[in-house]
């Protein structure tokens, strides 16, 4: 079996769970400024430029992350990587592999095919809200979560640019997955971690015009939370339903311009 890299291409989408999903879908709608490209009974889609996220209704009632998907190469390869470096997981019918959550940090991850013949660049997403930029992990040890990642999906080389000391940055195409026990706010990572466990602390989006559209939010009764210390400006849990957003501007170089 071969132990080259599992490489992460890019996010396929993220599902999360939420309280109450017609009032979820509504303020997403109207205080995010952010319109479903599909509406259900059983859920909601708000699309990306090259991903979605998901709403769905919360079973138990607990909001937060159920599914992150990735694309990989190929899945059975990866598959075997994983069980081979002790990982559980099940493959289902249409090829897509499911982590045990515990083994990655609580994520609950998803790892699956490029899809054939659909365009990852449609124009048809909402809003201002361009990709995912990133997703924090919040775990309890930062250097054994880094070991823990290397071991299962191999060794990786930290992306140019990123000055977070605090957060191992794992590369999922341009974007990637930040795996930190403190982040740039270790009271509120350390009450999430009290109450939650180890698991997707936040989601970064990348959106248009920065500035006009934290104003925008804010115009919309969104609930902003700027950071002083790292420039970051956030949405509240209380306006997504149950995940802290970073609004970031667009950074790399194959998509500024």
């Amino acid at each position: 079996m071969s132990e080259k890299r599992i490489e992460f291409r890019r996010f396929h989408h993220v599902t999360m769970a939420v309280p109450d999903l017609d009032e979820a879908v509504a303020d997403w709608t109207d205080r995010l400024g952010w319109s479903p490209s599909a509406r259900s009974t059983s859920g909601a889609t708000f699309r990306l430029d090259d991903s979605y996220i998901e709403l769905v209704a919360a079973g138990d009632g607990s909001p937060g992350v159920t599914a992150v998907s990735v694309v990989v190469d190929d899945v059975d390869t990866a598959a075997d990587r994983l069980r081979a470096n002790g990982a559980s997981l099940t493959l289902s019918p249409d090829g897509h592999a499911t982590l045990d959550p515990a083994a990655v940090n609580g994520v609950p991850m998803e790892l699956r095919a490029e899809d054939v013949g659909t365009d990852q660049d449609s124009t048809d997403h909402g809003g201002p809200y361009r990709r995912l930029n990133h997703i924090v992990v919040a775990v309890s040890d930062d250097e054994a979560a880094k070991a823990s990642w290397a071991r299962l999906f191999g060794d990786w080389t930290e992306q140019p640019g990123h000055t977070v000391e605090a957060v191992h940055h794992v590369p999922v195409g341009i974007a990637w997955f930040g795996l930190t026990g403190s982040g740039t706010d270790a009271g509120a990572l350390s009450r999430f971690l009290e109450r939650r466990g180890e698991g997707i602390y936040a989601l970064a989006l990348v959106v248009d015009d920065h500035p006009a559209t934290t104003a925008a939010l804010e115009t919309r009764g969104a609930q902003i939370v700027r950071q002083a210390s790292s420039g970051q400006t956030f949405v509240h849990p209380r306006t997504s339903h149950g995940i802290l957003i970073d609004l970031v501007p667009e950074r790399h170089p194959s998509r500024v311009g």
